[in-house]
């Protein structure tokens, strides 16, 4: 059984990105920086990270943690 699943799996590993790409959705719909058509996953996901909002400071978490610590002294 397990054996026949692998199989069925193989199988359904080469219908599954023209199955998906039969929807159309463009990759800007999907906001994904995993299931790009071009397949360029990690400059995608590089460049995604540097324009997130989450990176707009860049903050030393030692600071945070050394400012914690002194709080705890005092």
């Amino acid at each position: 059984m397990t054996q026949r699943r692998v199989e069925l799996l193989r199988e359904l590993r080469q219908l599954a990105v023209p199955l998906v790409d039969a929807f159309d959705f463009p990759d800007s719909l999907l906001n994904s920086c995993l299931g790009r058509y071009d397949g360029n996953v990690y400059p995608a996901l590089y460049e995604y990270a540097k324009s997130s909002s989450l990176n707009d400071t860049q903050v030393c978490m030692c600071r945070f943690c050394l400012a914690k610590q002194m709080e705890l002294i005092a």
